[in-house]
């Protein structure tokens, strides 16, 4: 039987190591937030089953964590998934859905069309968990050496890319908002009548 809580103690083991690069916040101000926000999407989206949802929380970022964001982390998340997950006691018909599940999160089609219901709640939920806490003030102050305009064009470009990781629209009235004051930052995106 699937350990999901002696996966979680795992990972969150490697993610709060020194030797990580966002070991001082990833736990508390990422995948916790994301742990929540799938539960709240699983409890609106049925078909997807909670326990790979929860799962996906756990692994989708192994690789970042174990590389500490090297080139290939996602190698590296793959062959976690596949040799470490049994020692969670994962069958192999789970982990070939997982590598499913991790695989079309990565890819990215347009709107997620025919992703499996698991994909569409985690890339949500990953993405949402930007937008809540304290994720963008983090980035500033570990890219605090970058020039402020690029910093800037960064946020721009994480927008942009967290929008094609919402493949939930329901939530997209939560986060626009949050996404809209975010690209603010940008000269070119700020209202012209700040007050209308």
């Amino acid at each position: 039987m699937a350990d999901v809580a002696r996966l979680k103690e795992h990972v969150c083991g490697l993610a709060s190591q020194p030797s990580f690069i966002h070991a001082a916040w990833f736990v508390e101000h990422h995948l916790l937030i994301i742990e929540q926000l799938v539960t709240e999407l699983c409890g609106k989206i049925k078909d997807a089953n909670p326990e790979l949802c929860q799962t996906m929380v756990w692994v989708h970022d192994w690789g970042k964590i174990i590389t500490n964001k090297g080139a290939n982390e996602d190698a590296v998340t793959h062959q976690e998934i596949i040799n470490t997950l049994p020692t969670f006691g994962y069958t192999s018909t789970q982990i070939e859905k997982i590598l499913i599940i991790y695989k079309e999160m990565e890819t990215l089609q347009p709107h997620g069309a025919d992703f499996l219901p698991e994909t569409k709640v985690i890339s949500t939920a990953d993405a949402l968990s930007h937008y809540i806490g304290p994720f963008f003030s983090i980035f500033f102050k570990e890219y605090q050496h970058l020039p402020l305009a690029e910093l800037i064009a960064g946020n721009q470009h994480k927008i942009t890319r967290d929008r094609q990781k919402i493949l939930l629209p329901e939530v997209l009235p939560f986060v626009e908002p949050r996404m809209a004051m975010i690209a603010d930052y940008a000269a070119a995106n700020r209202p012209k009548n700040f007050l209308n």
